[in-house]
């Protein structure tokens, strides 16, 4: 909310200065994505909230990274996103893991649908989709399904997980766990974002994950096992 009101305040004034100005707004991570739709009559759609502020800022453009969804995009007026530096994290994330595995080996795996559908399409590579069983009362993930398997199976097989965000790391743990009894012999996460709070959850400590990569984007904070992409 602070930081809201410095942009407000800051716009106001570059407009005040001069009504010609053409002022763009670069926000890697998007605060309230995750809030991008409201299940029961009492919730509150942060996201809208939010983008609507944004919007009523009349920016002429706001760049971001990884939108999470297409709610994002479609709330945000004059949306920019870089699918192309997304890309090449990614792209940079497969290079770094087939580094230390056997080249050819390696398998993205998306945790749902969404994922899937918004970042399969800027990587031609190798992938398998999963199934969350969430429950919407109190946004726990209570299960995950591995679909997309062949008859060849993963037995062996390095899959780097990749999705937009990571707070204490409970899904991809969930993930992980679903993906050992495949038979997945290394596991590596790939998220754009992610939130210092993985430090205080278990999935640095869980044995399960090899590697994480990530930006600064949010993350301020240092590990052994997490390695900070660049452009």
């Amino acid at each position: 909310m602070a930081e809201q009101t410095v942009i407000q305040y800051l716009v106001w004034h570059i407009q005040d200065k001069n009504s010609n100005a053409r002022i763009s707004l670069v926000m890697d991570y998007t605060p309230n994505a995750r809030n991008d739709r409201t299940e029961r009559t009492y919730d509150v759609f942060t996201l809208k909230h939010f983008t609507r502020f944004l919007n009523e800022l009349r920016l002429d453009r706001v760049f971001i990274l990884d939108p999470h969804s297409s709610v994002t995009t479609a709330l945000l007026n004059r949306v920019h996103v870089d699918e192309s530096y997304l890309a090449s994290l990614i792209t940079q994330a497969i290079t770094c893991v087939e580094e230390h595995t056997e080249p050819g080996s390696c398998v993205v795996y998306y945790p749902d649908n969404g994922a899937a559908k918004r970042l399969s399409k800027l990587i031609d590579y190798r992938y398998i989709r999963g199934d969350k069983e969430r429950d919407w009362e109190t946004g726990e993930i209570l299960g995950t399904q591995v679909l997309d398997v062949t008859a060849d199976g993963l037995e062996g097989n390095t899959v780097l997980i990749v999705d937009d965000i990571c707070s204490y790391g409970g899904t991809f743990i969930q993930a992980a766990e679903a993906l050992k009894k495949l038979g997945v012999a290394h596991i590596y996460l790939y998220v754009t974002h992610c939130e210092n709070s993985v430090l205080q959850g278990n999935l640095l400590t869980s044995g399960l994950i090899d590697g994480v990569f990530t930006t600064r984007s949010i993350f301020t904070g240092e590990h052994p096992l997490i390695t900070i992409l660049e452009g």
